[in-house]
């Protein structure tokens, strides 16, 4: 039988031992107002979108045949919209961008292997792979409702290659190949993103084509970024094909991933404005600007940057918005054509960044009219010549140490061909019927074209 005294010692000690641990230290909270909150502790983050779906993620591991780099007791620390986890030869970080958070493996240690970086992920919804790069988190219905996806390495040199994300029990998996490691430029970055699944894919459902672009600088080691963006989010519902175009710019900025692996961003930044760049165009006040690339041009240090602009309002774009298919006076809505104004054409102007602050600017009187022929005008800009560009086709260019090679390709008096399903419900499908050639043109960096443009091929 114990005694009391025992008893009244257990008691003591327990009651010591309670008084003398510290307390957990309190999560640390951020919230993006209208998509998400997260709340970051030691033993991982956990995020929240706005619409309700959660999921938590634990405290990650870098795996490697030789080693395994695991997580300690690091309480989180943040700086501005980074949350970061601090780790020996490694680090994880969270950036809070707007439409979901940005997780950031960062490893400074020199590892010449495979690497697969697991960490556990706790949510009431299933995780389901949807691809080799894609999982999405599904509610009891089966409905996606957040996704991890479209994940990335970047070296110190600038080298990038897309990973594969795989589902292993209740962990994720981000797998970094032997080939990539062994020729490294350390510190290397691993960066995917977790959001919902409306905010994470807009471009491909609302843009049609890619709509961001970057290009290296080797010599003061930065990336440019170009992207087109719609200012003007106009309900009219009179030309719904391409009514996203109203309003849309050119917006560039230059950024930098440093020796610690820290992203830097350039331009002026702000609280409510974190990432507007700058913007390039349209040319022609007025003019929507769309589909943008970029070239890096090592002689000169500076960029080229084209892509199609039109005038959004025309109306007679490839294939009208509405048609009256079976001619019963009742007009369709026509949403599977290419919606791009019929006038498009490719423009360009030259571009630099300062190397410490890493501000953008146009180089001045560089802006020119790639693809218009003689005789040509904004609203016209085949001129003489009847052959449009195709807008949904980006231009391709490169540098050859002495001018600009530009290559588009162009549609021949293109029509819409009307294919009326015989099925209850009328159902329409549109096509292209159009000849097309490729074509390129010489620009050098005096800003005026050294040549008219040249047929490559040509289909009549």
């Amino acid at each position: 039988m114990r005694s009391l005294g025992s008893c009244f010692t257990a008691l003591l000690s327990l009651s010591l031992g309670f008084v003398g641990r510290e307390p957990a230290a309190a999560p640390l909270s951020a919230e993006m107002p209208g998509a998400y909150t997260v709340q970051a502790r030691v033993s991982g983050l956990e995020f929240t979108s706005a619409q309700g779906p959660s999921l938590e993620f634990g405290r990650a591991r870098v795996c490697a045949r030789s080693l395994v780099m695991g997580s300690s007791e690091t309480a989180p620390s943040r700086d501005g919209e980074r949350i970061r986890y601090a780790e020996d030869g490694w680090s994880e970080e969270y950036w809070l961008r707007r439409d979901g958070v940005e997780q950031v493996f960062i490893i400074d240690r020199p590892l010449r292997e495979e690497v697969v970086i697991r960490f556990p992920v706790r949510s009431e919804y299933r995780p389901v792979a949807l691809d080799a790069r894609t999982v999405a988190f599904a509610d009891d219905d089966g409905r996606n409702r957040l996704l991890y996806k479209d994940a990335l390495v970047l070296d110190a040199g600038g080298r990038i290659r897309n990973l594969s994300v795989a589902v292993e029990g209740d962990e994720l998996a981000i797998r970094v190949p032997q080939d990539y490691m062994a020729a490294a430029v350390f510190p290397v970055v691993v960066d995917p993103l977790v959001g919902t699944f409306e905010t994470l894919s807009p471009a491909g459902g609302l843009w049609r084509i890619p709509g961001v672009h970057l290009a290296w600088n080797s010599k003061d080691k930065y990336y440019l970024s170009v992207w087109h963006q719609d200012i003007v989010f106009n309900s009219s519902t009179t030309q719904p094909p391409h009514n996203w175009l109203n309003g849309s710019i050119i917006r560039a900025r230059a950024l930098r991933v440093n020796a610690a692996g820290t992203v830097q961003l350039g331009d002026p930044i702000t609280g409510s404005k974190p990432y507007v760049g700058v913007t390039l165009g349209p040319i022609t006040a007025g003019d929507a600007a769309f589909g943008p690339r970029v070239r890096y041009n090592p002689t000169m240090n500076e960029f080229l940057v084209a892509w199609s602009e039109g005038q959004w309002t025309d109306a007679t774009i490839f294939g009208s918005a509405t048609t009256d298919l079976d001619n019963n006076g009742i007009v369709e809505f026509s949403y599977a054509q290419d919606p791009y104004p019929s006038n498009s054409r490719i423009v360009g102007l030259r571009v630099t960044a300062d190397p410490t602050t890493l501000a953008v600017s146009k180089v001045g009187g560089s802006e020119i009219e790639v693809s218009m022929g003689i005789g040509g005008t904004t609203a016209n800009p085949s001129g003489t010549d009847n052959s449009a560009i195709h807008p949904s086709i980006l231009p391709v260019f490169s540098w050859d140490g002495l001018q600009y090679v530009i290559t588009w390709q162009t549609l021949e008096s293109p029509v819409i061909g009307a294919i009326e399903n015989a099925n209850p419900g009328y159902q329409y499908r549109h096509v292209f019927r159009a000849q097309g050639r490729a074509r390129y043109r010489l620009y050098d960096t005096t800003g005026t074209p050294s040549s008219t443009f040249v047929d490559l091929s040509n289909a009549k």
